[in-house]
């Protein structure tokens, strides 16, 4: 009996790659985004503590000095949450992207993967009626053998 071949192997090897290298990019995009979640969740809290102090020691007696020194502080924070919300916002589009890539890729193979079973099934029902055939065949020629001797 020959063994089933599926001619496009080779194509759906290839799109089984493809898939596992988006969900790779996929993996390393959440992880990024999960660090810049941290990076501002950081940034947020030393922005929120700075104001805290400052707003203390304007109650005190306080520098101009050490005022102009606060502020600066807390707008370079500002400024720093903003660049990486836009960072993580960026992070965020990507990963959507290669979400919709990877829905894609997963239908691409899973279409060769419904090929390839259709074509096995019907390799293998082809191979059944083969195999059905010989052993009618052999049924008929011990009947007929059988059916000679008694004459």
């Amino acid at each position: 009996m020959r063994a089933a071949r599926f001619t496009m192997n080779g194509v759906l090897n290839y799109r089984r790659l493809v898939e596992e290298g988006i969900q790779r990019d996929m993996a390393e995009t959440e992880k990024m985004i999960k660090t810049e979640e941290s990076r501002i969740s950081y940034l947020e809290a030393v922005h929120k503590e700075s104001m805290r102090e400052l707003k203390k020691k304007q109650e005190e007696d306080m520098s101009s000095l050490e005022i102009d020194i606060y502020y600066t502080f807390i707008a370079q924070t500002t400024k720093e949450i903003e660049k990486w919300r836009r960072v993580l916002s960026k992070l965020k589009n990507q990963y959507e992207i290669k979400k919709a890539e990877l829905i894609s890729a997963f239908k691409d193979k899973r279409i060769m993967e419904t090929m390839k079973e259709k074509m096995d099934e019907g390799y293998n029902n082809m191979i059944k009626k083969e195999d059905q055939k010989v052993l009618d065949e052999i049924s008929m020629g011990k009947y007929n053998h059988g059916r000679s001797s008694l004459k």
